[in-house]
């Protein structure tokens, strides 16, 4: 009847003395996980940064796991993705990456052209081109790109009606 509900407290008459160090205690706890946490964000950039994608994208794996909305560590891991030739990873990570950052839609497009879903890849490029300040040079070769695609989709229609006879 005289206890409390929480764990560290066990009588009303416990000092205060007690109390407080104990809350110390779980304060440190949580300011060392924290410090954890961000040394692992900091050695997956710098692996990104160095180009160490395999390594790279192990760390930003483990940091989903712990934050699995963060449009940084999602966009992170599908550019690792992307560079190791894992392009219906980089593709499902882009895409749950969110608008935040330009290069994004650029990248979708590479992803979705080299998985040959020319649609896609022509959405994603004119969402770059419709982004303000864009490289010049960039977007004169995503123009290119959304030609390519372009061809194509009507290469892709024909190829649905070819029909092999075999006698």
């Amino acid at each position: 009847q005289n206890y409390y509900f929480f764990f560290f407290f066990q009588k009303k008459s416990v000092p205060l003395q007690s109390i407080m160090n104990k809350i110390q205690l779980i304060i440190a706890f949580l300011l060392c996980i924290t410090t954890i946490s961000w040394q692992t964000a900091a050695s997956a950039d710098a692996l990104f940064q160095d180009g160490d994608y395999a390594g790279a994208q192990d760390q930003y794996a483990r940091l989903i796991k712990s934050y699995p909305n963060n449009a940084l560590y999602l966009y992170r891991y599908a550019r690792c993705a992307q560079e190791l030739g894992d392009y219906p990873t980089a593709k499902q990570y882009f895409e749950r990456s969110g608008n935040r950052y330009d290069l994004k839609h650029f990248h979708l497009g590479e992803v979705c052209l080299q998985l040959w879903y020319a649609d896609e890849a022509i959405t994603a490029y004119e969402a770059y081109l419709a982004r303000p300040n864009i490289d010049p040079a960039r977007a004169s070769y995503v123009e290119q790109q959304i030609r390519y695609a372009e061809k194509l989709q009507r290469y892709m229609r024909r190829v649905e009606k070819v029909e092999i006879i075999d006698s």
